[in-house]
């Protein structure tokens, strides 16, 4: 069992969430459940990179979601892959299905630099 404590001030649950991931020695078939408040591209970085499965419920217009054509179906599954920039370009705002620009203000610990490009897949399913 994993725990981060943190001063009230401090808060940071996708942080929490990223450390709690990072130093578990779980080896075997893992699937990470979460809420909301845990949809963040770093968190199923660091979940993917550890070899997890992971289902995260998420807003149905803001957030990852934002940008993407789902089906207009009560329940859906589809695969998305999409490209991570801390650059924003008349490319990435044109094919929102295709990348994502990742403000100054967003962490993410695998983007070095503007220049860096990552990419993300995540596998939506359920009712919207």
């Amino acid at each position: 069992m994993e725990a981060v404590i943190q001063n009230g001030r401090e808060e940071h649950e996708s942080q929490a969430l990223v450390e709690m991931v990072d130093r578990s020695e779980l080896a075997d078939l893992v699937i990470l459940i979460a809420d909301r408040g845990y949809e963040a591209y770093n968190s199923m970085a660091y979940i993917e990179q550890k070899g997890w499965n992971y289902l995260v419920r998420v807003k149905k217009k803001l957030g990852i979601l934002s940008g993407l054509r789902l089906p207009d179906t009560p329940e859906f599954e589809a695969a998305f892959s999409c490209f991570l920039s801390k650059r924003l370009t008349n490319r990435i705002r044109q094919e929102p299905q295709k990348y994502r620009w990742l403000p100054n203000k967003v962490h993410f610990d695998y983007i070095s630099d503007a220049s860096d490009m990552a990419t993300s897949g995540f596998l939506p399913y359920g009712k919207h």
